[in-house]
Order: structure tokens, then sequence, then C-alpha cells
């Protein structure tokens, strides 16, 4: 029912897209899921235990298991605070909601943002601010954080956007952030909050966001492409993060892929570093180059190469 109002809002066929549905578990590379660590688990799956009653036998539905590491986490909880959020603002609402911003102040700056961080000839590496506030295995958010003191300062330091990590659960951030930095700067804004529902690209975009980030990993390709379009009606850019070559293989076949995250992150600290970013694409850069799709990566500033020839723009972790 919700993927059909959004069709029915952006004008979209939706045939092949609702196959796999919200809660069943899809993999982007692998066919089986325990063939390999690329397969991340969209919310957690239900088993079917046998129950037998003379020549009667059924099952009864319960939770299978806990997930495999901290990514999968958040990928699951993603599931369960979207319904949560649905039950007070039903989709229908938000869309108007969203309708109302573009009336008022038009379609997020997606096409400008990925033409601002693509690199150009013999220049350097774009950078992009990051505003996070912990990450997942510290204890409390960092005191030394001041949205509004990145986002004012984040033109002047010549960084060309700002990333803000909006999950208040794993990061303690809050998608109110993006208002408060939209106030404070004119840079475009990617939104780094893990996606399970489509009902998230319109409240990140509700929230001034101009790009979004979504996992190969997590999303069939039928759901994926249908992703793609949804970010290009609301006017964001959409970043596909990989982890593998697999995966960048993988997203690659995706329908109007323009940009990827190059992140092979640590799945429990989450943590990307420059060096292994730079490896992977570096398997596959003459089709992603001959493609023109943009490469963004993550990395510490004493780690980033700023003469690398694999990568457009990077987030510069501020710690």
């Amino acid at each position: 029912q919700v993927f059909g109002e959004m069709a029915a809002f952006v004008g979209l066929e939706m045939a092949g897209v609702v196959r796999s549905g919200r809660r069943v578990c899809v993999c982007s590379v692998e066919t089986e899921p325990d063939s390999g660590p690329g397969w991340i688990r969209r919310a957690n799956p239900y088993s079917g235990k046998p129950v037998y009653a003379e020549t009667v036998e059924w099952s009864v539905p319960e939770m299978e298991e806990t997930p495999r590491n901290t990514l999968e986490s958040i990928v699951w909880w993603k599931s369960d605070e979207v319904d949560i959020k649905r039950e007070s603002l039903p989709f229908l609402a938000l869309r108007n909601r969203v309708m109302g911003l573009e009336k008022d102040q038009g379609k997020a700056n997606g096409t400008l943002l990925l033409e601002k961080l693509r690199r150009k000839p013999e220049s350097k590496i774009n950078r992009v601010a990051e505003i996070r506030y912990k990450w997942p295995d510290e204890e409390t958010p960092s005191p030394e954080v001041d949205s509004m003191r990145i986002a004012g300062a984040a033109e002047s330091n010549g960084d060309v956007a700002i990333a803000i990590q909006t999950d208040s659960k794993y990061f303690a951030g809050d998608l109110q952030h993006m208002n408060r930095v939209r106030a404070a700067s004119e840079l475009p804004i990617i939104c780094t909050e893990v996606i399970n529902q489509q009902y998230q690209f319109y409240e990140m975009r509700y929230h001034r966001a101009d790009a979004a980030v979504v996992l190969a990993a997590v999303y069939a390709k039928e759901d994926m492409d249908y992703n793609l379009k949804i970010a290009k009606v609301l006017g964001m850019a959409l970043f596909v993060e990989v982890h593998s070559v697999e995966e960048v293989d993988y997203a690659l076949s995706f329908e109007g892929l323009k940009a990827i995250l190059a992140g092979p992150r640590d799945l429990n600290s989450m943590r990307s570093s420059f060096a292994d970013s730079q490896k992977l694409v570096s398997e596959r850069i003459d089709e992603l180059r001959s493609r023109n799709i943009l490469v963004l990566a993550e990395g510490r500033e004493d780690e980033i190469d700023a003469d690398s020839g694999l990568i457009d723009a990077v987030i510069v972790y501020r710690d």
C-alpha cells in the first residue's frame, strides 16, 4: 500500500518493484543468505518453527536471530523506527509537506551537488565537511561538535558540501540538524543516515537534504532502480554505498546510477579508511570513469591523499 501511494505521486510504474515487499530479506550480491559477508538483511527474518499435532503440522512465525553486525542492527532499527514514525505522520501527509516545500523553495539541489563534487582535471580532491556527534561504539556524543559552527565555517574552509549523520539511536543525530545547518549555510547537504524504507527519502527532503546514501547490499536491483527514480523526482542526488568489488559491479547494473560512496567500512565500528576506498575503486576505475560515475569516499584528515586520481571527493571525518 505504501509503495502504491508513492508510485501514484511520482508517476512511476510499479511492475516488478513490490515483489520483495518491505520485510523480506534481499541481497545485492549473494544469492543465498549465508553465502558471504556482503549480505545485509533488511529486517529480522521470520522463521517457521514446526509444530506437530498427530497428523497435522504447521509453523509458528518467530524472530529468527540477532543482527550479525552493527550495520545490520542499524538497518533493522530503521525498519522499526519508520513504522513508528508513519503512525504519527502517514506517508501522504509527509508527501504533502514535501510538495509544499517544493512550491516555496523548489526541488533539492542534487544536480548542483554532483557538479560541485566532481573533480576537475589537475585539481585537488573536493572536500565535504562532516557533522556527526558520535560513532556507534562511543558512549556519549562529543561536546566539541557544534553543527552551526561547522556549517558556518565549511564554505570558508573550502568545503563544497556538508554531510550530516542524522540517526538518533546510534549516532546521536537528528533530522532537525539539517534544518539548522540550512539556516547557517547554502552549501548542499548530504544526509548519511541509513535508509531502509522509501519513506525516508521524503523525510530527508522535507528536512532540506539535497542527497542521500543507500546501501547496495540491502536492496534488490528492482528496488534500487526505484530508489534512484524517487531521488530523481525529488531532485536529490543518490550515492550508492559499496563495500566490495562485487558490490561495485552490482551497483553498475543500476538504472540511472550517477555516484557511488566507496566505503569498505568496518561493519561494527562503521568507520572507513581513505586507503581502503582507493584500493576498492582501483579495481573498477576504468569502467567508473568511462561511465562518468562520481566517486565519493570517507576518511580522516591525516590519511587523505589530495592528489589521488581515483577519488572525486571525500567526507572528512572530524576525528
